[in-house]
């Protein structure tokens, strides 16, 4: 577990030496935090989880979001780019009618 003496840093996901050996950082957050909250670049929370058990339950746990759109936030929906015959929200093709 992890212990406030020494927290976990964030790394730079983006610098070299990081993309070299990102193994340590992981490896000590699979002991010590498995499932570890972190900010985005655009300042956004996220969670990440390192274990493969872990993993495994929440993509099998319908309470996680599955697809882009449920996983989207009011604000990032609102940008979301309108598709006539397409209602806000939904991944369903709106019924046709049958050919003539």
């Amino acid at each position: 577990m992890q212990t406030d003496k020494n927290p976990i840093s964030p790394p730079d996901l983006a610098s070299p030496r990081f993309k070299a050996n990102p193994y340590p950082f992981y490896a000590r957050l699979r002991a010590e935090a498995p499932v570890w909250r972190t900010t985005l670049p655009d300042k956004r929370a996220a969670w990440l989880v390192t274990r493969y058990e872990d993993v495994a339950r929440v993509l099998k746990d319908e309470t996680f979001a599955k697809d882009k759109v449920n996983a989207m936030d009011p604000e990032q929906l609102a940008k979301t780019p309108w598709i006539p015959g397409f209602r806000r929200g939904s991944l369903s093709v709106p019924p046709r009618s049958p050919p003539s």
